[in-house]
């Protein structure tokens, strides 16, 4: 967790959230107040885990499809992308997350896995909304 620990303490300082640390459970979950979305942080057997959630607003079915689809055509098999629908009682959530190997854990990193995972449901999000509208 030491690791984490640092790697998130730089990518706080990066985003301007000073003293950024995992939770008890040696995880950090962020919510961004303008749309809701979480950005998720862990470690898991090996490997840092970056998830990016965002509330879906309109039909979950297609954009889940659409984010499965778009999941399938990252160029780069080290950036593979998993794509999903969580229900909970608040409503349902598009959730994206890649995984990499923790040794190249550090806010760098985690930065440009939580940018690529927005990128991807910003272009997913836009697909879905142009073909309803």
């Amino acid at each position: 967790m030491a690791d984490l620990r640092h790697a998130l303490a730089e990518f706080g300082h990066d985003i301007g959230i000073p003293n950024l640390a995992p939770g008890p459970q040696g995880e950090l979950q962020l919510r961004f107040p303008g749309t809701g979305a979480l950005l998720g942080v862990s470690t898991h057997e090996g490997w840092a885990v970056v998830h990016y959630a965002e509330p879906v607003r309109y039909d979950a079915a297609a954009l889940v499809l659409r984010a499965l689809r778009q999941a399938a055509k990252v160029p780069e098999p080290a950036q593979a992308v998993q794509a999903g629908l969580r229900s909970t009682p608040e409503g349902d959530w598009l959730v994206l997350a890649t995984r990499f190997p923790e040794q190249e854990l550090g806010g760098r990193r985690i930065h440009q896995a939580a940018d690529f995972l927005r990128s991807e449901e910003r272009r997913v999000g836009k697909e879905c909304r142009s073909r309803w509208s």
